[in-house]
């Protein structure tokens, strides 16, 4: 769930501005813009940052309700940011 949900995210952002020509200025990844996750911004664009920011949300998740696995969702998160 981890990576499905937050590619599910993404494409359905992607599908409300192409195919219901709605708002493409409230997309999620227009909030990244000036944080650690821009430097993904030239590779992957605007639905990329914002499905990253999933991937990153689904990281702290499984840091939260995980407590066998805790340290995964941290290194995942932590790696993703610093990556960027």
């Amino acid at each position: 769930l981890m990576v499905v949900l937050p590619a599910a995210w993404t494409l359905f952002e992607f599908l409300r501005s192409y195919l219901f020509t709605g708002f493409p200025w409230l997309s999620v990844g227009y909030a990244h813009s000036a944080s650690p996750l821009s430097g993904y911004a030239p590779i992957f664009g605007v639905y990329g940052l914002g499905g990253i920011a999933a991937l990153c949300a689904a990281g702290l998740a499984w840091t939260v309700l995980d407590a066998q696995r805790r340290w995964q969702g941290l290194v995942v998160t932590v790696t993703i940011f610093a990556a960027g």
